[in-house]
């Protein structure tokens, strides 16, 4: 029997690790003959209504901005067009933190052979793929699901960040 293959799993946004494991049971007990499923957990705790922090997470934050005149003269990093005419923009916080989470979890708990993301940790599946972030991750074994525009996104501002 040939060795099962690691594939990392990453939550969509205001869920965690141990949410993303629970919705994903069906899927791990259809694969437990061909692959491990692991999970790591986003690194931004998020806040409710009052306040105080809750058990969701987020791999990045987006805020939406107008940004001043003097603003819109210079590129600013981690910003992208919000893509419908006005000159309203999306400034991404928190990607270095994301980028470093997963490399942590290919470093503590890897090797993995791909990586799984949905939503908001589709974008990041297909982000370091494209990128190769942790130089390890197979192209044809990244895979997304539900992920959203956003991605291409928050691609285009990680690769204006440098």
């Amino acid at each position: 029997m040939p060795e099962k293959m690691r594939i990392l799993c990453l939550h969509g946004f205001r869920q965690s690790e141990s949410s993303f494991r629970a919705r994903t049971g069906s899927l791990r007990k259809a694969l437990k003959e061909f692959a491990d499923l692991a999970y790591v957990q986003a690194p931004l705790q998020l806040r409710g209504a009052d306040g105080n922090f809750v058990s969701q997470y987020s791999w990045w934050n987006a805020f939406e901005e107008k940004p001043s005149a003097s603003a819109a003269t210079a590129a600013a990093p981690m910003q992208a067009p919000r893509g419908d005419g006005t000159d309203a923009v999306w400034r991404y916080e928190g990607w270095t933190d994301a980028a470093e989470a997963v490399k942590h979890a290919f470093a503590t708990h890897g090797p993995f052979d791909g990586i799984l993301g949905f939503s908001q940790g589709a974008c990041v599946a297909a982000i370091l793929a494209a990128e190769s972030v942790d130089g390890k991750v197979r192209e044809e074994c990244a895979g997304a699901s539900a992920g959203w525009l956003q991605a291409y996104r928050a691609s285009e501002a990680v690769k204006c960040a440098g």
